[in-house]
């Protein structure tokens, strides 16, 4: 039986595969990092504007006070839910959450008024309590990764939310 014959690769063949596959790796793995933070960051950005948004139907719906509160430096948010009682009074606030956000997004500067927190009313705009004031503003999120990368979340006079 001849050795010609023989299939299979050759252990220099084998090596100098694993070696281009390596490479490609040691690449290609920065990247694909830089990208899956930015993705983090993305979509913390779409959960926070899509749970505005979303008070801001409950509280025209339901005709109730739909709350959006954070701080900064921290990486959750609450929602909190009062209900019209009849005049001018409304229930205590039902708080749900804390909502969290990937590790590597942090909320910095929320600013509704001068505020960390505003409540749509069920008129659809949002407010907040200085003195019962109209409470348009912003929400950034900072991604705490090597490659730092920011969004801004804003909430106009209309109760709008946009990114």
């Amino acid at each position: 039986m001849s050795l010609r014959n023989q299939k299979g690769f050759s252990l220099v063949e084998l090596a100098v595969v694993l070696v281009i596959s390596g490479l490609i790796l040691a690449f290609s793995t920065p990247s694909l990092n830089r990208y899956l933070q930015q993705a983090r960051l993305r979509d913390a950005a779409s959960r926070i504007a899509g749970e505005m948004r979303l008070a801001r139907q409950k509280a025209v719906t339901k005709n109730n006070k739909i709350w959006f509160w954070t701080w900064g430096n921290v990486n959750y948010y609450w929602i909190g839910e009062q209900t019209w009682q009849g005049g001018s009074t409304w229930s205590g606030t039902t708080w749900k959450g804390p909502y969290y956000l990937p590790s590597t997004v942090v909320v910095k500067n929320p600013n509704f008024g001068g505020l960390n927190y505003f409540w749509y009313k069920p008129d659809g705009l949002p407010w907040n309590g200085i003195p019962e004031t109209r409470a348009p503003g912003t929400v950034t999120l900072i991604s705490t990764a090597a490659d730092p990368d920011t969004i801004r979340i804003n909430v106009d006079m209309s109760g709008s939310v946009w990114q």
